[in-house]
């Protein structure tokens, strides 16, 4: 595969917790524990319930809690060299709000790649060559990366959507990167591993460039 292009389509952290209090994910507390930038812009008023909370900002940065989780997303549309803002953001979340008993954390990467026929890409590189697969069946295949500190849990499948600027939509390999490590004792290691965020990106991006070059 020539001229390989990978683009950061999303990203995610999700922090696992009981019963987290709404109160947690408003503007206003965010800002008072220094976790957003006062500059940062809500788009709509603060969304909160009994049970949940969600804010989105102009950066397309999102926070969202229910009654297990809080998560942290933004949209990122941009080259896999991007720095999105809310790996740091969650990690310092996590410093600020420590009494919080916390139990697992999760953090995902969305990577789009355009090419011709990508499902016919997936079939022969990931199914036996002699097999035959019926209409509509399409491959998902996934791998898993040994880390030092956790494993990185990569899959593939074809999506179609739209790039910025065009009115058609294409053909892409989507290939969804994920981490999960519970620990119900250690906050701090929680806050390492998302501070890690960078070295994993680029863990991801060697493991996927030489999985789609193969080809």
């Amino acid at each position: 595969m020539n001229d390989l292009k990978l683009w950061l389509h999303a990203v995610g952290v999700s922090i696992v917790a009981r019963e987290p209090a709404p109160a947690l994910i408003t503007h206003d507390f965010l800002v008072k524990r220094n976790i957003v930038p006062k500059e940062w812009k809500p788009l709509l008023s603060n969304n909160i319930s009994n049970v949940a909370s969600s804010i989105a900002y102009d950066n397309q940065v999102n926070i969202d809690l229910d009654r297990s989780r809080i998560t942290f997303s933004q949209i990122c549309a941009s080259g896999i060299e991007f720095e999105p803002a809310i790996f740091d953001l969650a990690a310092t979340y996590l410093r600020r709000t420590r009494k919080v008993p916390y139990h697992s954390i999760g953090l995902r990467w969305e990577i789009l790649t355009y090419f011709d026929n990508p499902q016919e890409w997936l079939h022969k590189h990931f199914s036996h060559p002699d097999r035959i697969l019926p209409d509509n069946y399409y491959l998902e295949p996934r791998y898993i990366v040994i880390d030092d500190d956790c494993d990185l849990q990569i899959s593939f499948h074809v999506v179609d959507i739209t790039p910025s600027g065009q009115d058609q939509p294409l053909e892409a390999i989507a290939i969804q990167a994920t981490i999960e490590v519970v620990d119900l004792s250690d906050a701090n290691r929680l806050i390492r591993l998302t501070n890690q965020w960078r070295r994993f990106r680029d863990r991801i991006q060697e493991s996927v460039t030489t999985v789609l070059e193969s080809a």
